[in-house]
């Protein structure tokens, strides 16, 4: 009778070491695909909102969504928001009383956006890049009519391009590739220098960025220069200087209003620690 051979442990540890080295070899390429997933599924929230904002911009005059500053544009000067010429004044009366209700909620980015939620264009989860590891999605907590914001600035991970002032055209019939969003801005984030060097959003680890053009275009930078003729995204061109300079968010200081009409500012806000 012929005896049964098993494997011996030289075999064993060989086939362990194979199985060890095809795990080191596909193990960065699912990272990879699982991280390509998360940019492809960001992107298409960018586009949800390019076209979330386009409804509204069709049904407001030709504007872009944003509330409506005072004479000195600054970003914490932020009030009411944009309304069609024709909108009864006491509906306008109403809801201006609700924005100024919220104090220095006027002053935060994600309140334009919130237009989008107002009008039934979007759903708030649409704030939420899968890639930001920090985000917690929006849960609307009472009726909306009575809600103007999400609750703090990790119910977003998207920046809004700076949309006030004489060099800023805010609706349909600007330039088509102006990149109206992107992926947060890393100023104003820890161990981020305010230089031309701020680099990337960290939301996608520092990789790059989406960012959605007025077009409706969704694009991937692996650089922050993704605006007109490689305009810095998160920065301020200074075209007397050529040195970039970071935006201001209190009001004080530089201010945050872009250089030309083709000079996208990302606006930037600060997440305090959860």
């Amino acid at each position: 009778m012929l005896k049964k051979k098993g494997f011996t442990l030289v075999e064993l540890l060989v086939v362990i070491a194979i199985i060890a080295l095809l795990v080191a070899i596909l193990l960065p390429t699912l990272t990879r695909a699982k991280d390509l997933a998360r940019q492809t599924a960001c992107a298409s929230n960018l586009s949800g909102l390019g076209k979330a904002m386009g409804l509204y911009a069709v049904n407001n005059d030709g504007v872009l969504p944003r509330t409506v500053a005072v004479a000195v544009i600054r970003l914490g000067d932020w009030h009411t928001p944009y309304f069609k010429s024709n909108i009864a004044a006491s509906a306008q009366d109403a809801l201006t009383k609700l924005f100024e209700a919220g104090g220095d909620k006027r002053g935060c980015p994600t309140a334009s956006l919130f237009l989008l939620v107002r009008k039934d264009y979007i759903a708030p989860g649409i704030f939420i890049c899968p890639s930001d590891s920090d985000g917690v999605p929006y849960v609307l907590e009472d009726e909306l009519s009575l809600v103007m914001d999400v609750n703090d600035m990790f119910n977003c991970s998207y920046s809004l391009s700076y949309p006030w002032g004489n060099n800023v055209t805010w609706n349909i019939t600007g330039k088509s590739d102006f990149v109206l969003m992107s992926d947060l801005s890393p100023i104003g984030l820890a161990n981020v220098q305010n230089s031309d060097e701020s680099g990337n959003s960290k939301i996608h680890g520092g990789d790059g960025q989406n960012a959605l053009t007025l077009s409706g275009a969704v694009k991937w930078g692996e650089t922050n220069r993704m605006g007109i003729a490689e305009d810095n995204i998160f920065m301020i061109a200074k075209s007397t200087s050529n040195i970039p300079s970071p935006p201001d968010a209190g009001g004080t200081g530089k201010d945050a209003e872009p250089e030309t009409t083709s000079d996208t500012v990302m606006i930037f806000f600060v997440r305090s620690e959860p």
